[in-house]
């Protein structure tokens, strides 16, 4: 009852095994005797117990959650002190869920401890070179304990390998971006990536991973424009790290402007080709409203609402400025709260809790801009005897409006969601805050 309840939201965790496997071991790990060697590291199924009871909310079964982040916790300290080539992909695993499961209940130096664990284990076995062009590894390291991992037993072991790398990598890139600190794997300081895009679990075992697909410079390419080296980049799992990409090299971007004539040159180089690359992707992606179910929903829902926060990234510096970018960072809000429509909190009860800090991100921008539209009120007030300037206030008004409509959406999904994430009730709280902070 507590794995299937798991299963059901796994996917808004970051869980990326191969589903059909990983039960069939979870099964041969409840059926071991004593003494037997688990199929499974106790780390990975308490977590994975830590988050099913979690998620099946009732109280009979939240009691346990503190037995089994205890147990969870304590594996992973036994586990990394004895850890196998075999069980590694599994270890990364249990960093992700329980990374997940802090920052879903507010605690983000803890979540920050094990995201940056799956990290060191991934630079460690260099999940970042699977398939590489390059024959040897590159000389240099990333990381002060480098270990290989055996070739592969198959197909699906494979997979997971790669699929472990991209989650840990869009792990890294988002709570970096909520933390507000510099993310592991990038552009100036990470190593290259040449680990072809991820496919979906089944994917692999059904050979569409065919033994000679190479990759090099996966994410620089894509940040090129190249759509040489993309194969599976539509992927519902690559779309997923890509949008992730342009939201960490957006916010990257954004804070490397200056004003002096060569950099300016440079930056509005590289501002130019980002933001038509953000647009695109953007208008590539299929509506929310298409998705076949509300999981799907939901995950399509965060792939757009990470491109639309890369856009507002790029331009929350430039508001009030000239045409064509001054406040298309409003407008990409919008985009943002009009999506939240295609789904239904009371069928997605639990959703990743980075949407609760892009949120927050996305109602500073709607406030910025309620915030614009006071003044110009204020302005267009002392000069209401002008037929021009009444027109100019109904305007302003109906504008403002809609400023405070979707403010109040994203407020109320926010709320809808917080049984689950404790991290969406704060967030909704701290925006409350800045409207009242804004007048």
């Amino acid at each position: 009852m507590i794995v299937n309840a798991f299963l059901v939201h796994a996917d808004q965790v970051a869980f990326f095994l191969h589903r059909a496997r990983f039960l069939a071991m979870m099964q041969m790990a409840m059926q071991a005797d004593a003494g037997q060697a688990a199929p499974l590291p106790p780390a990975l199924t308490n977590a994975v117990y830590l988050w099913g009871v979690r998620f099946l909310n009732a109280d009979a079964m939240l009691v346990y959650e503190p037995l089994y982040l205890a147990r969870a916790v304590q594996a992973l300290r036994s586990t990394l002190a004895s850890m196998s080539a075999s069980t590694t992909i599994h270890v990364i695993q249990a960093n992700v869920l329980l990374a997940n499961y802090h920052f879903a209940t507010g605690h983000m130096m803890e979540g920050l401890h094990y995201c940056n664990a799956a990290v060191a284990l991934a630079l460690s076995c260099r999940l970042y070179e699977i398939r590489s062009v390059h024959a040897q590894p590159r000389a240099g390291s990333f990381h002060a304990m480098d270990f290989d991992l055996p070739p592969p037993n198959d197909a699906i072991e494979e997979g997971e390998r790669v699929r472990a790398f991209w989650h840990v990598y869009v792990l890294d890139q988002m709570w970096a971006y909520a933390r507000k600190v510099p993310a592991r794997f990038s552009a100036s300081s990470g190593p290259s990536i040449d680990t072809p895009w991820p496919m979906e679990a089944d994917d692999y075992p059904s050979g569409r991973f065919p033994p000679g697909v190479r990759g090099s410079q996966t994410v620089d390419e894509f940040i090129r424009g190249n759509p040489q080296n993309d194969r599976g980049g539509a992927s519902r799992a690559a779309l997923y790290a890509k949008a992730a990409t342009l939201l960490g090299r957006s916010t990257m971007l954004s804070k490397q402007w200056s004003s002096t004539a060569a950099d300016a040159e440079r930056f509005a180089a590289e501002f130019v080709n980002l933001d038509g690359l953000v647009d695109r992707f953007a208008h590539a992606l299929a509506p929310v409203e298409t998705a076949p179910d509300p999981q799907t929903a939901s995950k399509l829902l965060l792939v757009h609402t990470l491109a639309c926060v890369a856009s507002i990234q790029l331009h929350k510096g430039f508001r009030q400025g000239d045409a064509p970018i001054a406040n298309k960072d409003y407008g990409t809000a919008l985009d943002v709260t009009l999506a939240l429509d295609a789904i239904n909190p009371a069928q997605v009860t639990f959703v990743n809790p980075i949407f609760a800090i892009l949120w927050t991100s996305v109602s500073r921008a709607l406030i910025a801009e309620m915030v614009r539209l006071r003044g110009v009120w204020a302005s267009a007030s002392v000069q209401v005897g002008h037929s021009s300037a009444g027109d100019e206030l109904q305007i302003v008004e109906n504008e403002h409006s809609k400023v405070v409509a979707a403010l109040a959406k994203i407020t109320a999904t926010m709320t809808a969601l917080s049984s689950a994430c404790p991290l969406m009730a704060s967030q909704a709280a701290k925006i409350d805050q800045m409207v009242a902070q804004a007048g």
